[in-house]
């Protein structure tokens, strides 16, 4: 978020964006960490949105399928299926459901999926489960909840307001 907001202070627009020097552009995103790989991803990402569109803009996803427009978005440099699913929900209103780190050790630790599954099968398994109107909430309450609750090395089950639901505090209480 705050560099979502530099880069913005910083630069106004897109093609703003664009025209920057990727060095300058690496200094603003620095804070995020992986600015040069971030700064290339994202002026080479609004190339290819200007080419495909005509101009830089997202309007034409919003006539996409969900699949078509989560290709598109994968396709772009540094986009992953997660990424491509948050634009998707946060800035075209779709009801998909991104799956980050902390909602899949949750789904993984309460029971709804297996673990290790791939990015792409998680995002299928949790999808078929998680009725459409209930995405948005889940993923922006998984965040949370990850980090108070279901932390990746020592989660706090006790105190978990779902643990009587988990798989994992269940084992847990029982060792």
């Amino acid at each position: 978020m705050r560099s979502w907001a530099a880069l913005r202070a910083r630069y106004p627009t897109l093609q703003d964006v664009l025209e920057a020097p990727e060095g300058e552009l690496r200094e603003v995103l620095r804070p995020a960490g992986f600015s040069t790989q971030k700064a290339r991803w994202i002026q080479a990402s609004l190339v290819r949105v200007a080419e495909a569109f005509g101009s830089l803009t997202s309007e034409p996803l919003r006539a996409m399928a969900d699949d078509e427009a989560e290709r598109f978005l994968s396709n772009l440099p540094g986009v992953n299926l997660k990424s491509a699913k948050c634009v998707l929900l946060y800035s075209l209103g779709r009801q998909v459901l991104p799956v980050d780190t902390h909602l899949r050790r949750l789904a993984e630790r309460v029971g709804l999926v297996e673990r290790g599954l791939s990015e792409h099968r998680i995002h299928q398994s949790l999808e078929a489960i998680v009725p459409p109107t209930l995405r948005y909430a889940l993923h922006v309450n998984a965040i949370p909840h990850g980090r108070m609750f279901c932390t990746a090395l020592r989660p706090h089950c006790a105190a978990c307001p779902v643990a009587a639901l988990c798989d994992h505090a269940r084992r847990s209480a029982g060792s």
